[in-house]
């Protein structure tokens, strides 16, 4: 099967469920409009922006990111293992874990697409926001690392569903506790100088540094820790795979 096939076939079929994806991105626009509030009110009383704009240029890419900092692949999986459907789809010729992250992927990718348009929009006609060329191309290096390093995450605990069944409020929490950490509410830089040696850090604070002052020095701790999760992840799948074929 191929994986992009799926994610093409998820994304047109997004097409007919513009009303249901609109009232769902209320929520995650407030939620930006919330943050830069904040970082309004927090940047007067202690500056860490250097203008206006770089406060709406950050938060317009941290709403970016948040389309894709979600927990629904593992609800769906633990969804499945309680119903005890599990079993259909591991004797498919296909990574199961992978197939759900592509099939949100590809939701996320049209909710972001018009989430983007609605967000620039706004900032434009209200707040008069200019966001260069160069910020949209370190945008493109940044955001499908950070994209890449959230999924490494939330497939851990979708393999950790299939063990142990019921997670995902282990899952909320943890999701609720790397948005804010990792600067997806608030910058990282009114927190401690150890939450940048988070893994929450990559989240957020990370790649908005990267995309907004070209700061890269984080890149050696960013591939440890991506090596660390593929490595947890490897090993879940092989646990997971010996469990199947000890129980069948």
């Amino acid at each position: 099967m191929s994986y992009f096939f799926v994610m093409k076939k998820t994304f047109e079929s997004r097409v007919f469920y513009i009303k249901e994806m609109l009232i769902s991105m209320v929520p995650v626009i407030f939620q930006m409009f919330l943050g830069l509030f904040l970082g309004v009110y927090l940047n007067g009383v202690n500056p860490a922006f250097s203008s206006a704009n770089e406060i709406m240029v950050y938060y317009f890419f941290s709403n970016v990111i948040n389309n894709f900092q979600r927990n629904s692949p593992v609800y769906k999986v633990e969804n499945e293992v309680i119903s005890g459907n599990i079993n259909i789809h591991l004797v498919k010729p296909y990574n199961f874990i992978f197939y759900i992250l592509v099939k949100d992927i590809a939701v996320k990718i049209w909710k972001l697409a018009v989430t983007m348009i609605i967000t620039f929009s706004i900032f434009a006609l209200f707040y008069n926001i200019n966001i260069g060329i160069d910020y949209f191309i370190r945008a493109f290096i940044a955001v499908p690392l950070a994209v890449l390093f959230i999924n490494l995450n939330v497939s851990i605990f979708c393999y950790l569903s299939m063990i142990f069944e019921k997670i995902r409020r282990v899952s909320s929490v943890y999701g609720m506790l790397s948005f804010f950490l990792g600067g997806g509410l608030v910058s990282v830089k009114y927190f401690p100088e150890f939450i940048k040696y988070l893994p929450q850090y990559f989240y957020f604070g990370a790649p908005l540094d990267f995309i907004i002052n070209s700061t890269y020095s984080y890149l050696p701790l960013f591939l440890i820790y991506t090596a660390i999760f593929i490595f947890i992840n490897l090993a879940l799948h092989k646990i997971v795979t010996r469990r199947i074929e000890t129980n069948g």
